[in-house]
């Protein structure tokens, strides 16, 4: 049966491969609009109060789609995408709130269309007022430098300078795009969390790696990728089987 779906998403790519894998699953479902900011999202709502479902992203340019949802009044069934951590999708189960995570791939979007498809022209049963008080840390920002002692002087290094971390006999160190790296204090379970998805991604138990960083990807054993670093050519550097698939889909989200 067709339906009629909006897209709130402001990363053009991540447009394009949502339409394209939501063709590929239910072919007779129509994007009917597209909105890449809260305000045009609620003109869109508005105007298309008729679709039978929105697909939106969490962060936009100017603001979070949440308020786009409160302004419009919409009754639409929503299928959030999220690159947030497990805290926010402990509140997504508890107000019954569908959601993806970012970058997702075709399975996890067939298991959200399916749930989409069971609640199709009913109310949401959560509170959008409510959801935004318990995600009040969507507002933080994510790491954009860091401070480091490098001898006796402390030295800035903004995000867009780093090209990872990695961890050596028990030690984590920041890699920099001029190839030097430098000790830091936190270990890469804390540092996930700070760094933007989007930018970041953790490739296995040694490796976070930004996208910057990568050279060469080759295939390797056992349904694996390795990967060439500009500077860490004799370093193995290979991401996790388990992680190969969420791995390709950010590189293509």
């Amino acid at each position: 049966m067709s339906k009629r779906i909006i897209i709130i998403e402001d990363e053009p790519r991540a447009v394009k491969r949502l339409e394209r894998l939501l063709t590929s699953i239910r072919p007779e479902w129509k994007v009917v609009a597209y909105a890449d900011s809260v305000t045009s999202a609620i003109d869109v709502l508005r105007q298309h109060a008729d679709a039978d479902a929105v697909f939106a992203d969490i962060q936009l340019a100017d603001g979070l789609s949440f308020e786009a949802f409160e302004q419009a009044k919409t009754k639409l069934p929503i299928v959030f995408l999220t690159a947030y951590d497990h805290y926010a999708i402990r509140c997504f189960n508890h107000l019954s709130i569908d959601y993806l995570l970012k970058p997702s791939n075709e399975e996890d979007l067939l298991s959200a269309v399916v749930k989409l498809e069971e609640r199709m022209f009913k109310s949401p049963d959560f509170d959008l007022t409510g959801l935004l008080a318990k995600l009040q840390f969507d507002q933080r920002a994510f790491k954009d430098r860091f401070l480091i002692k490098v001898g006796d002087k402390l030295k800035f290094f903004p995000i867009g300078d780093v090209l990872g971390f990695y961890s050596e006999d028990k030690i984590t160190c920041l890699y920099t795009k001029d190839h030097r790296s430098y000790p830091i204090d936190q270990s890469l379970e804390a540092l996930e969390p700070q760094l933007d998805p989007k930018l970041f991604f953790r490739i296995n138990r040694k490796f976070i790696i930004s996208t910057a960083a990568i050279g060469e990807i080759t295939s390797w054993s056992n349904s694996r990728l390795r990967l060439e670093i500009q500077g860490l050519e004799e370093e193995m550097i290979v991401v996790a089987r388990e992680r190969t698939a969420a791995f390709k889909d950010w590189l293509d989200s």
